[in-house]
């Protein structure tokens, strides 16, 4: 509801409560849940999916990455098999190529912090066994022209201190 997320701990006459997986309550005031849209993400169903999203080189094996993201996710046990965990490019950043794996879990009260960074742990390992690199922000300086003003001071640099100069 709005911008609270969490499993309804308790519904009176005026107020609901919300439990964020954090611990964090909520008090939302029941005309919020008449006149706002309500998103409920296990009204039919508990499975939710869960991403962990990355960057490699521009030169990795991508068909190995992503086979890769997907043996990470499958050696979890919470991920479920049906329906089973995919990987896809996402797009093409300034530094490397975008990645995402996808995995469905049927536990979301249980959090998604531990099973992320798990499954990043592992393609981690496999990605230094395998020698794929997550590239990392880098940036090339070409200078075109240089002003008079820096090619004289650079000049004066480059013969040394005039010893006989007034100060």
């Amino acid at each position: 509801v709005d911008k609270f997320y969490g499993a309804v701990s308790q519904i009176n006459a005026r107020y609901t409560v919300i439990k964020a997986l954090d611990g964090t309550e909520t008090i939302v005031p029941n005309e919020m849940l008449v006149s706002s849209p309500v998103i409920n993400h296990s009204y039919t169903n508990s499975t939710v999916l869960v991403k962990v999203t990355l960057s490699v080189a521009y030169d990795a094996d991508v068909d190995r990455v992503l086979q890769i993201l997907i043996e990470a996710a499958n050696e979890q046990p919470r991920v479920l098999n049906d329906p089973a965990p995919s990987s896809f490019v996402t797009g093409f950043g300034a530094d490397g190529i975008d990645l995402q794996v996808g995995f469905w879990i049927r536990d979301p009260e249980a959090g998604s912090l531990a099973i992320r960074s798990d499954i990043a742990r592992r393609v981690l390992k496999r990605f230094k066994d395998e020698g794929i690199e997550i590239p990392f922000p880098q940036r090339d300086v070409r200078i075109r022209t240089v002003p008079e003003s820096l090619t004289t001071l650079s000049n004066r640099a480059a013969k040394g201190p005039d010893l006989g100069a007034e100060v």
